[in-house]
């Protein structure tokens, strides 16, 4: 029977797939976390396609700041030129990696395996629409350094014990940190709210108490 693995929401972990990352999939990327990954790729392998793909989500941001400044939305014209630059460069980043064969590398028991840059490039293909989502909804920010510091919790949690034993403990982990996150953004003291939880008085946030 498998453990329960907080990137799964719940779910059980038998190691017979991939746990996908927080930054894939239905949510919208964190821009900041995509810029390592790149700047990670082309430091290390020195491909050029990751350098261009990083370059051009931060020029795809600085337009998209500077249209919401000026109170508009990035034109149809913008997105689609955007768009075309996005799977050009992934084109060119899939030609480079055939060309000097960094699209494989050897695995356990002499198995290939595809490299890093390899199953990044593919995940910026399958996830376009996610990781440019926030061009085209200015209410998506580039970064949210608020939901990265939520994760990293369970990251910690996972590195120390690994998984959780059950889904209702993963569950209440769940629970706990999200009441303490939503305490923090309210600007309250995290010991004496949690002190009132026990008191049966826990607070609860109205329209009154929301955040600007």
């Amino acid at each position: 029977m498998g453990h329960i693995d907080p990137n799964q929401n719940g779910q059980r972990n038998t190691g017979r797939e991939p746990v996908r990352g927080s930054n894939w999939g239905a949510r919208p990327a964190s821009g900041a976390h995509l810029l390592r990954e790149l700047r990670g790729i082309t430091e290390n392998f020195e491909h050029q396609w990751s350098g261009a793909l990083g370059n051009l989500l931060i020029e795809i941001k600085t337009a998209a700041d500077i249209a919401k400044e000026e109170g508009r939305v990035l034109t149809p014209e913008n997105i689609a030129a955007f768009e075309e630059q996005y799977l050009r460069i992934l084109e060119a980043g899939k030609e480079e990696l055939e060309a000097s064969g960094f699209h494989e590398m050897q695995g356990k028991h002499g198995r290939k395996k595809q490299s890093k840059a390899k199953n990044l490039l593919d995940r910026y293909y399958k996830y376009q629409k996610e990781i440019l989502a926030f061009m085209k909804d200015s209410s998506i920010p580039f970064t949210n350094n608020q939901a990265e510091r939520n994760h990293r919790m369970m990251k910690l949690k996972q590195k120390i014990s690994g998984t959780f034993r059950s889904e209702k403990g993963a569950r209440n982990f769940c629970r706990v940190r999200g009441f303490i996150s939503m305490i923090k953004k309210h600007g309250r003291q995290v010991f004496p709210e949690l002190m009132r939880v026990f008191e049966g008085a826990p607070f609860i946030p109205t329209v009154i108490h929301r955040v600007p």
